[in-house]
């Protein structure tokens, strides 16, 4: 928790991650959810208030069993939702895009280059994480999240997709990180999706 803790102290010195917290948010925070389960995925797709692209990629995954060759590979499991939406047509033609590593720029100082695991239809950041066994596997995800929000708060909306296991007190400690980014001053619309 204090590397996180202490990133987003690092951060919010920036002006231009002040100027960032000041905006408003190209999607609402009230047009995404906080957590999302397998039990909860479907009534949350379902709802609509959600923002369309998230409840359109979270209809999509109905279904989806993570799975990785290796315990806590976490391209693994990039490919193993990659060839999942890709069965059901999402990952090619009807308009859907998906663009695997894009770059972003978060200026301090000089350009960061950030490259999340996929961006869908040019407004929804996803990062996935495997296995969550250790705090350090959450302080990694959580900084590495907050760079990404920080980036594409005003694009859109972003998920963080936990595959595989994930230890009960780090689940409460990530989504405690995720509620307190949804909250002023951070407004950041992110849901986390425990896949598992």
């Amino acid at each position: 928790m204090g590397s996180v803790n202490a990133a987003i102290i690092e951060l919010q010195g920036d002006p231009a991650v002040v100027d960032i917290l000041r905006q408003p948010p190209a999607t609402p925070v009230n047009k995404t959810v906080s957590v999302v389960t397998t039990g909860t995925r479907a009534a949350v797709a379902a709802d609509p208030r959600m923002d369309p692209n998230l409840a359109k990629l979270l209809d999509a995954l109905g279904g989806w069993k993570p799975q990785s060759r290796t315990y806590g590979d976490e391209k693994g499991f990039e490919n193993s939702m990659r060839r999942y939406l890709g069965d059901r047509g999402i990952t090619r033609g009807d308009g859907y895009e998906v663009k695997r590593r894009m770059t972003l720029a978060l200026k301090r100082g000089r350009p960061r280059k950030l490259t999340p695991d996929f961006v869908f239809w040019g407004k929804l950041l996803i990062e996935v994480k495997g296995h969550m066994s250790r705090s350090a596997d959450a302080d990694r995800a959580l900084g590495q999240l907050y760079r990404y929000l920080l980036a594409w708060k005003r694009v859109g909306p972003s998920i963080l997709i936990v595959c595989g296991e994930c230890d009960a007190h780090l689940q409460d400690f990530i989504i405690g990180h995720v509620e307190m980014l949804r909250a002023a001053p951070f407004n950041m619309p992110v849901t986390v999706f425990f896949a598992s």
